[in-house]
């Protein structure tokens, strides 16, 4: 029990922060593809979205926009506009990004999943972030199992994060908790846990109960994971 309690004071230590609240601020200095926003220190890869705002009560998202430089009171922001499955053939307006636009930073960084070697760390960090919003791993889980891929790529988190609207993955490697942008696949925040994990007591690809994640019959690739630390190392570039 004693154990226990440490490893959840240890865990709220963050060594790298950034400010992972939503926040809303408006465009200055537009240019083809980038603005500014009076929002300074912030985590390169940071991201969020540009609103357009017909009036009071009606506005559309038009762009994603990720930060590429900051300083101490504003950050350089490089925007994309929003392709959307349009499947039903509603028709969709062309807006271009102007000055004065609504930017919101940390757009849905409230929403998680949970990158784990086992349940016990699964569930210590589930329970320290008690502010989150984390959808379960089985969803991620199933999803690898539909697309046949046991090995999961950056494009399969991304396509999953962006289908099912999550902002952040929480990764559990060698000791370490790093919050990582959906998108940028930027580190945001590193938190320290004091619990050794090993490489040769992990579920495969992660904490999960869906089980027998095969690659499909035609696919070229690993079929599992050897080692869970240096496969997620080496996928978030430590």
């Amino acid at each position: 029990m004693l154990y226990r309690v440490f490893l959840s004071i240890c865990l709220l230590f963050g060594f790298a922060t950034a400010n992972l609240n939503q926040q809303t601020t408006v465009l200055k200095n537009v240019k083809e593809d980038s603005a500014t926003i009076d929002i300074g220190n912030l985590s390169i890869g940071q991201t969020g979205v540009i609103i357009h705002n017909f009036d009071e009560s009606k506005s559309i998202i038009t762009a994603d926009f990720e930060v590429v430089t900051t300083s101490l009171n504003q950050s350089t922001v490089k925007f994309t506009y929003i392709d959307y499955d349009n499947t039903v053939a509603i028709p969709y307006p062309k807006i271009s990004v102007k000055n004065g636009d609504t930017a919101i930073l940390n757009h849905m960084y409230n929403t998680s999943f949970i990158v784990a070697p086992d349940f016990e760390s699964f569930d210590l960090v589930n329970k320290n972030f008690s502010s989150q919003n984390f959808l379960h791993s089985d969803l991620f889980g199933a999803y690898l199992k539909t697309i046949n891929q046991p090995v999961p790529s950056q494009k399969d988190f991304t396509n999953f994060c962006k289908i099912n609207n999550i902002g952040t993955i929480f990764f559990i490697i060698e000791g370490f908790v790093y919050v990582v942008d959906s998108k940028s696949f930027a580190i945001l925040e590193e938190y320290k846990v004091k619990k050794e994990i090993s490489n040769n007591t992990f579920m495969t690809p992660f904490y999960t109960n869906i089980e027998d994640i095969k690659l499909g019959l035609f696919s070229f690739g690993e079929n599992s994971i050897s080692s869970y630390n240096n496969y997620y190392s080496k996928l978030l570039g430590l």
